[in-house]
């Protein structure tokens, strides 16, 4: 755990996670939560900074909490019903 850590800390990640094969020891999610959160002024929300989960939590479904962003590339056309629609030909 430490060395995921100090990586995270050399690298500079904002966030990083752990995936274990078997249940976290007792000091690990102690010490992921002295990590902190994650918080950007471009995406609201906090996030924890390290993440541990298990391969069995990812195979049951469970996520990593993390930042996402969506574009809006298209403008949206306004919507119209089928009697004011002009024909095509």
């Amino acid at each position: 755990m430490d060395s995921t850590t100090d990586h995270a800390r050399h690298e500079r990640c904002a966030m990083s996670a752990l995936i274990t094969v078997g249940e976290p020891t007792k000091p690990m999610p102690t010490e992921a939560a002295a990590t902190g959160f994650y918080e950007s002024k471009d995406f609201p929300g906090r996030y924890p900074r390290l993440q541990i989960l298990t391969i069995a939590e990812l195979l049951a479904g469970k996520k990593l909490e993390y930042p996402t962003h969506r574009v809006e590339t298209f403008a949206k056309a306004e919507r119209k019903t089928k009697h004011e629609q002009e024909g095509l030909f």
